[in-house]
């Protein structure tokens, strides 16, 4: 049962990935960047607190794996498209291409 709590971010990501362009699209990039906060903290809030005492500590874990899994979801493109589209033209081409690099590793 312990073994599914790390293979649940991946299973939350493309959940996230799938909400984000109707989000950008209806509320914008600094709103949507913004609101993408809130999955991640109640996430890592659930994670924190769990604890052995609990009879639900697994589910706790996976609610907790899953908002965070969605969250990374949401923050891989509307910070992409947000410095693409304040950035200079010198600069944007350098910026932009990174987060994708930093996924690399």
């Amino acid at each position: 049962m312990c073994l599914y709590v790390a293979s649940l971010l991946p299973l939350g990501m493309p959940a996230g990935c799938l909400l984000m362009s109707p989000m950008l699209d209806g509320l914008g990039r600094r709103r949507t960047m913004m609101l993408v906060n809130v999955p991640a903290l109640l996430g890592w809030l659930l994670i924190a607190t769990a604890s052995h005492s609990q009879p639900w500590i697994l589910y706790q874990l996976y609610a907790g794996r899953l908002l965070t899994g969605l969250a990374a979801g949401l923050v891989s493109s509307p910070i992409v498209v947000y410095v693409g589209e304040v950035l200079d033209k010198t600069w944007r081409n350098v910026v932009v291409t990174w987060p994708p690099l930093g996924k690399c590793g």
